[in-house]
């Protein structure tokens, strides 16, 4: 998904909930950072569990654990 003109809309705030902003990428500022997943098994269950995020761009190679 391409970055937009307009300034993103969302619920957060003090004691709100709801959607969390997303992040442009710092390195080709035209997308938005997706997240990435590992899964593991834990306690006999297969879990997803975030490492990080990255560019969908396919000239971008940016990408950042957590």
């Amino acid at each position: 998904m391409k970055v937009g003109t307009r300034q993103q809309q969302s619920r957060t705030g003090e004691g709100r909930t709801g959607t969390k902003t997303r992040e442009i990428c710092p390195a080709c500022q035209t997308h938005y950072l997706k997240t990435f997943f590992s899964s593991d098994v834990i306690e006999g269950k297969k879990q997803f569990i975030r490492k990080g995020k990255f560019c969908p761009n396919e000239n971008c190679t940016f990408c950042r654990k957590d």
